[in-house]
């Protein structure tokens, strides 16, 4: 893998809907996509929808119609990656109309309107005012004048991870309020590293944000599954161990998750959508970073280009160079040289 070293072009072009090709307009739950896809997928998790194929294949053509196959068009949205992290049931505002194109036989469940209330009940308010906390204030940050601006990243992503358990205790069983608690942490972390970036940190708050609500999901994907990589060895990648945690770890397959105090439908709801997908990233992530033995300059300057090719980029105007991260990178990263 080759990395230029040339200034990082930031230049907005709109992508297309993954789901639909339709002009996208962002990135959300883990894909790049368009208002409608975006809005489909949220509301088929919070109101616990569910589907028959319209052609009873399950491998409907899945594009710009208005008539496609809701099925088909969800699977998709799963096939693809798009994840249940940070969907919220405030978000849902109103019904989507009833699906009148559909013969009512290809409709298997759609929650009702009255049990909406019981659905998903999780408050990322408090959540999101700590972490907006730690982008107002410009003086918390690592400071270090005789290090680079890559170096800096480094290091504060080391002092991040100093918090790391070398023998995390594993779990079977663990209640959503626990685990969101973890995210509530993961938050926070995300947030003092970014801090860390001076470009980052020279922008106004409502910028801030909007950056990182769009990356801070697959910034901790990737750094915790590398550094499950890094405590557990290739015993990682056999045994699909991952850390939630700075001190809880569990392997695929082997816990679940009580999400009863939040969801009234039951645990099961959510089993397909955020255990079943996420186990591929086993081999996007791990694989590579074992075979790699990535050193963590190597494991910062990837979280960087997360960082802006995610959050930077879709942002229209805002243009940033960052091509001393890329000089730096390129001196230093024997395994991209």
């Amino acid at each position: 893998m080759n990395i230029p070293c040339a200034t990082l072009q930031l230049n907005y072009t709109p992508d297309k809907c993954e789901i639909c090709q339709k002009t996208g307009h962002g990135h959300h739950f883990g894909l790049e996509t368009c208002r409608a896809c975006a809005a489909f997928f949220r509301r088929t998790v919070v109101l616990n929808r569910k589907y028959k194929c319209a052609q009873k294949s399950g491998k409907c053509d899945v594009g710009a119609e208005k008539a496609t196959c809701k099925f088909c068009r969800y699977k998709k949205c799963i096939d693809l990656g798009m994840t249940t992290d940070n969907v919220r049931a405030e978000d849902i505002t109103e019904q989507e109309p009833a699906s009148s194109h559909l013969p009512e036989a290809q409709i298997l469940y759609t929650i009702s309107s009255k049990s909406r209330g019981s659905s998903l009940l999780v408050d990322v308010n408090a959540v999101l005012r700590k972490s907006k906390a730690i982008m107002e204030d410009n003086h918390n940050f690592y400071v270090a004048p005789d290090l680079n601006p890559l170096q800096m990243m480094v290091e504060s992503l080391h002092k991040i991870r100093s918090k790391q358990s070398g023998s995390p205790e594993f779990f079977t069983t663990i209640k959503f309020g626990r685990k969101f608690q973890w995210w509530a942490e993961q938050l926070e972390d995300t947030a003092t590293w970014l801090m860390n970036c001076r470009e980052f940190r020279g922008l106004p708050i409502h910028e801030k944000l909007a950056i990182f609500k769009i990356v801070w999901a697959v910034w901790r994907r990737f750094e915790r599954y590398t550094m499950s990589a890094e405590v557990f060895g290739q015993k990682c990648y056999d045994e699909k161990i991952l850390l939630h945690s700075h001190k809880f770890a569990a392997r695929f397959g082997s816990y679940c998750v009580d999400y009863s105090h939040v969801w009234s439908q039951g645990p099961h709801t959510f089993e397909n959508v955020f255990g079943g997908k996420m186990i591929r990233y086993f081999d996007i992530i791990v694989k590579p970073y074992l075979e790699l033995n990535l050193s963590e300059t190597e494991v910062t300057y990837i979280l960087c280009q997360i960082v802006w090719n995610y959050g930077f980029r879709p942002l229209s105007g805002l243009k940033t160079d960052f091509s001393e991260y890329s000089q730096y990178g390129c001196q230093n990263f024997g395994n991209f040289v």
